[in-house]
């Protein structure tokens, strides 16, 4: 037999009133599971020369730090005075005067009402973006690294071994350390050395080209040609064109004046939880004939 149809429940009797998409009975749920914005790879911070922050234990925003030049031989002649050098000392400033924060607020009401813990959820957020704002302002100064025509390569093409092995005579006629050297680069280029033979092939010497015979966490995807290979995902980049660099640590530094500092306190104003982070750095170019500019 037939039957009306307003004779059951059904969801377009449920979904409320006056076009409201709300269903009367049927009830709306938010998940105990959150996606959580994704993360960059960082840790440049880690790859530079960070000794210059012990001269600010005193206090004081620039760091002047001479330099200690090369003497010349000259030939003495007899029943003649010798010549004395005229030494010019110059002076190589970092100046620590980037003042940044980083900082929320969750009210009572908020943190009353929410099935989520707002404050623990969000402090790990606080600190990734003080450590990715360091990590970029670290990774804009390997674009001048421009001594001795110390720029190679070609945006978007691969970075092959020829090009490595530039960089590294760059480096060697620059009477650069051979070591610590780092070579930063994308994950683009990182499946491109991989293709490289010498890298992956076990029959190549370890203590030669590295390879992955000393797995480190992190950036890190081992050695070839003396240089340690770190990957990051935040690399100075305009479209896909990445700017790498094949350096010694002594090319750039980081100075934090001031680390971060957590501070929170509660607003009586607003019935709220307050948190933020302060903190102070510079960063500088030490030596630009230590590193070599890649255009990845």
């Amino acid at each position: 037999m037939a039957t009306g149809t307003t004779e059951f429940f059904d969801k377009t009797l449920l979904a409320g009133t006056s076009g409201s998409t709300e269903g009367t009975y049927i009830g709306e749920v938010w998940s105990r599971y959150l996606i959580v914005q994704v993360e960059k790879k960082l840790g440049l911070a880690n790859l530079c020369d960070r000794r210059y922050e012990s001269d600010l234990a005193k206090g004081g925003d620039i760091i002047h730090v001479p330099d200690v030049s090369n003497l010349a031989v000259r030939t003495k002649s007899e029943n003649t005075a010798i010549s004395y050098e005229t030494v010019t000392v110059t002076n190589t400033n970092i100046t620590v005067n980037t003042i940044k924060y980083a900082a929320f607020s969750v009210e009572d009401v908020t943190a009353g009402q929410s099935m989520y813990d707002i404050r623990k959820l969000y402090m790990p957020k606080l600190s990734y973006a003080i450590e990715k704002d360091i990590d970029s302002a670290v990774a804009s100064l390997y674009s001048g690294f421009t001594a001795n025509s110390n720029t190679i390569g070609t945006y978007n093409t691969d970075i092959d071994e020829d090009l490595i092995l530039l960089a590294k005579q760059k480096l060697d006629d620059g009477d650069v350390p051979a070591s610590p050297r780092y070579l930063v680069i994308p994950p683009r280029q990182e499946a491109a050395i991989r293709k490289i033979n010498r890298f992956t092939n076990k029959d190549y010497s370890v203590a030669d080209f590295g390879g992955f015979a000393k797995p480190r966490p992190g950036m890190f995807m081992g050695s070839i040609h003396g240089f340690d290979i770190h990957v990051s995902t935040n690399l100075t980049a305009t479209g896909s064109s990445v700017d790498c660099a094949a350096y010694h640590p002594e090319a750039i530094t980081l100075v934090v004046g001031k680390k971060p500092d957590v501070r929170e306190f509660y607003d009586m104003d607003y019935f709220a939880l307050k948190i933020g982070a302060l903190y102070v750095y510079g960063t500088a170019e030490m030596r630009d004939a230590y590193g070599v500019f890649i255009k990845g």
